[in-house]
C-alpha cells in the first residue's frame, strides 16, 4: 500500500519489503527528522548503526530485502503528514524511487532527557539522596499528552509489576517528580512514559543509585570505658568515637568529671540502661580554675593549654542524613561564670539563663588535600587537627568552630534547650544543606552536645545538666 497514506499512531512502527529481479547495491530512506540531512543507506550500515537510527534490516537473499523502522524512531515525527522518500538500485544498474507517506495522527512531541542523560552526574549529586530524589527530564509538550516518570530497582525492571509510577509535574519543557521510599545503597532505572492516543510509548532508560547511609556508634551510651587513670569514663565499646573534656578537668580534681554514665534514668521504652549525663562545674579553686561546660563530642580530647584546652572535632563519615534525633532532659541554671563571649551576644553575669544545645555538621574538609595538609598531622595538636578529626577548637587561645561560615561545611542542624525540661522529651535537629552541600559529599561529621551554650567561650551556669540518650540519624 505504499501508494496510498498510512495512518500513523504512537508505537507503530512499519516494515518495509524491496524486491529486486537483479542483486540489490544500495537503498536509501531520506526523512530529515528521522535520519538527518543525509539520505540512510541501510547496506552500507552496521546492524549496530542502524539500530542508532531505531531501523533493523533482514535479507532473505540478495535480491530481497526486509527494512523495519521501529516505533522509538516513528515517535520523533510530528504530528501531521510525513514523508519517508524510498532510492533502490541494483546491480545492472536500474534505480527505482517511491515515496512512503505517513498521516502521524498522535506523536510524542520529541521526547528528550537531555538532563538525565547530559548531566547525569550532577543529578546524582544534587538530587538523588539515601530513601528519595528528584527526578527530571526535558520534553517538546504534546497536546493531550500525559507525561510521567516511571522507576524500579534495577534488580527488579525485568519482572512483571515491577515499575512504579511518581506522581509527575510538567512545567513548559521541564518534567519533574518526587520519588520517596527508596532503598539506601541501590541502582534504580527510571524512564518516562508518554500516553496519548490511548497509548504509551516509552523513553530510554536511566539509572541513579541511591546514597548509602551511616549509623553512629555507640548511640545509646550503653557500654562506657573507663580511663587509664579510673577518674572518668568514656562511652564506647571497641573503637573511641565520642569524647569529652573530662581529662581536662579532671586535672584540677578527681571529682570534676564533666560527662558520665547516669543508670538512674533513661526515657520511657528505651531498650537499654544507661543515658549520658553532661553536667557543667567549676573546676580548681578560686581563681586557679575555670569554667568546664559539661559536654560530649565527636573526636578527641586534645589536651591541656593553659587553664583551657583543645580539642579535635570530627570523625570520618560520608553519608548525608537529614536530621539527628534522640532524647534529651534539662536543668537550666543562670550564667555565673563569664570568661568570653561571642561577638554579637551579650551576657549578664547572674541574670543571663544558660541553655543546652545539640548540633550536628556534615563537612567535606578531607577532599581538599591542600587544607588538610596545612590544618592537621597525625599527631595533632593545639594548633592543628588530625585526619581523622580535622577541626581544632582551643579555649585558651580563643579559637573557636565557626561551622555556619565554613566553606568546607555542606550541612548543618541545631537543637537549644532554652528552658528546664524535667522530663525525657523528644528532640530533632534538621539538617539543612547549602546549595553546594547538594553535590559534594561529606567526608567527616561532627557533633556536639554541650550542657553550657557558650561552654567553649568558659561561660555558663554551675550546675546545668544535659542528659542525652538513643541519638539517632534520619534519612
Amino acid at each position: 500500500d505504499i501508494d496510498q497514506v498510512q495512518s500513523c499512531t504512537l508505537g507503530d512502527s512499519f516494515t518495509l519489503l524491496v524486491s529486486s529481479t537483479s542483486d540489490l547495491s544500495t537503498v536509501t530512506l531520506s526523512n530529515a527528522a528521522l535520519f538527518g540531512a543525509a539520505p540512510l543507506e541501510v547496506l552500507g550500515k552496521t546492524a549496530t548503526e542502524l539500530a542508532g537510527y531505531g531501523v533493523s534490516v533482514s535479507k532473505t537473499n540478495a535480491r530481497n530485502l526486509r527494512i523495519t523502522v521501529g516505533a522509538t524512531a516513528l515517535a520523533k515525527l510530528p504530528a501531521g503528514e510525513n514523508a519517508i522518500d524510498i532510492a533502490v538500485t541494483d546491480a545492472v544498474p536500474t534505480t527505482a524511487n517511491a515515496t512512503l507517506r505517513l498521516n502521524v495522527v498522535s506523536a510524542a512531541g520529541g521526547v528528550t532527557v537531555t538532563d538525565l542523560a547530559n548531566a547525569s552526574a550532577a543529578i546524582i549529586n544534587s538530587n538523588v539522596w539515601a530513601t528519595h530524589a528528584t527526578l527530571r527530564a526535558v520534553v517538546s509538550p504534546l497536546p493531550g499528552a500525559v507525561y510521567t516518570f516511571y522507576y524500579a530497582p534495577e534488580a527488579l525492571a525485568n519482572r512483571s509489576g515491577s515499575w512504579s509510577e511518581a506522581a509527575t509535574v510538567l512545567s513548559g519543557t521541564a518534567l519533574s517528580a518526587e520519588v520517596t521510599g527508596l532503598t539506601p545503597a541501590t541502582v534504580y532505572v527510571y524512564r518516562v512514559g508518554i500516553a496519548v492516543g490511548g497509548q504509551t510509548q516509552y523513553s530510554d532508560t536511566y539509572t541513579f543509585t541511591t546514597d548509602s547511609t551511616g549509623e553512629l556508634p555507640d548511640r545509646g551510651f550503653e557500654t562506657w570505658t573507663a580511663s587509664s587513670n579510673g577518674k572518668y569514663s568514656t562511652p564506647y565499646t571497641d573503637t573511641p568515637w565520642w569524647d569529652s573534656g573530662n581529662a581536662g578537668s579532671t586535672l584540677l580534681g578527681d571529682s570534676s568529671v564533666i560527662c558520665y554514665p547516669d543508670e538512674s534514668s533513661v526515657p520511657a521504652g528505651s531498650t537499654g540502661s544507661t543515658s549520658a549525663c553532661l553536667h557543667s562545674r567549676f573546676v580548681g579553686i578560686s581563681f586557679a580554675g575555670a569554667f568546664a561546660a559539661g559536654n560530649l563530642f565527636s573526636g578527641s580530647f586534645g589536651g591541656q593549654d593553659g587553664m583551657g584546652g583543645y580539642i579535635h572535632l570530627g570523625r570520618p563519615f560520608t553519608a548525608r542524613p537529614e536530621s539527628l534525633s534522640g532524647w534529651w532532659k534539662y536543668t537550666r541554671q543562670t550564667i555565673n561564670q563569664v570568661k568570653n563571649q561571642p561577638d554579637g551576644v551579650t551576657i549578664t553575669k547572674g541574670s543571663t539563663p544558660d541553655a543546652g544545645t545539640v548540633y550536628v555538621v556534615l563537612g567535606d574538609w578531607g577532599n581538599d588535600s591542600e587544607w588538610m595538609a596545612k590544618h592537621t598531622t597525625s599527631g595533632g595538636g593545639k594548633e592543628k587537627g588530625t585526619p581523622t578529626s580535622p577541626i581544632v577548637v582551643n579555649t585558651t587561645k580563643k579559637k573557636y568552630f565557626d561551622f555556619k561560615n565554613d566553606s568546607h561545611v555542606l550541612g548543618w542542624g541545631q537543637v537549644i534547650a532554652d528552658q528546664t525540661i524535667a522530663d525525657w522529651t523528644p528532640f530533632k535537629a534538621e539538617i539543612t544543606y547549602s546549595e553546594s552541600g547538594k553535590t559534594r559529599k561529606p567526608t567527616h561529621i561532627v557533633i556536639v552536645c554541650s550542657a553550657s551554650i557558650y561552654g567553649d567561650y568558659l561561660t555558663g551556669g554551675e550546675g546545668s545538666t544535659l542528659w542525652l540518650d538513643d541519638l539517632e540519624l534520619n534519612y
